[in-house]
């Protein structure tokens, strides 16, 4: 499959990059700021997503779009720039008729029993202000059945570590180990979860969570 990947050098996105990589696909790569190493099944764009015409020329014959976008955490309008380049990614992806898969946070998710994460005080009230705009962009296009989209809400806390391939899958609800933590996912297996629904998708215009037990 050609894959187009949204911030391929971020933290996130270059976890998802490898794992394209790693199992064969063809990878459009677009950065804002820097080039992943090139390779022969790689085609490189420094390029903002803003600029929507050069965007849409990017992208328009890839398979997918994969989101891994983030404004920067000291962006001076963080939330409404969230906000502002998924509608422009959404409009892109109804334009191109391309599935979009959003990789937001955990801000939206629930906790067991149904008490919103926010009601958690283990949870870092930073990251719920960071976050808010990824949250916004979650409550706006969870009931937006007119284009093709699966949402990726991550643990409450992303780690650099190995891919184990041991995690379990929800939707809606935040996953917790047998001590009520979520932090210390891999981005490796948020990564290798996030190409299993590319190559084999069981959650069009759905959100997946993943976490370890």
């Amino acid at each position: 499959m050609k894959i187009g990947i949204i911030g391929a050098t971020g933290f996130v996105g270059n976890a998802i990059y490898k794992e394209a990589l790693e199992r064969g696909h063809e990878i459009v790569a677009v950065s804002r700021t820097r080039r992943v190493e090139e390779h022969p099944k790689v085609k490189i764009h420094q390029e903002t997503i803003y600029n929507e015409k050069a965007l849409e020329k990017v992208l328009k014959d890839v398979d997918v779009i994969i989101s891994a976008y983030n404004p920067g955490y000291f962006h001076v309008d963080l939330h409404n720039r969230y906000i502002q380049g998924y509608d422009l990614l959404v409009n892109l992806s109804k334009k191109l008729d391309k599935k979009l898969i959003m990789v937001l946070s955990a801000t939206s998710l629930k906790l067991p029993g149904g008490a919103a994460m926010e009601e958690d005080l283990s949870y870092p009230a930073v990251l719920l202000k960071y976050m808010s705009g990824a949250k916004a962009v979650y409550e706006k296009y969870v009931n937006d059945m007119s284009f093709k989209w699966t949402m990726v809400s991550p643990a409450a806390i992303l780690i650099n570590g190995k891919k184990t391939k041991k995690y379990v899958m929800n939707t809606d609800t935040i996953v917790l180990d047998a001590y009520g933590d979520s932090s210390k996912v891999s981005v490796q297996d948020l990564a290798d979860a996030i190409l299993n629904e590319v190559e084999s998708p069981k959650y069009l215009n759905k959100r997946f969570t993943i976490g370890y037990k």
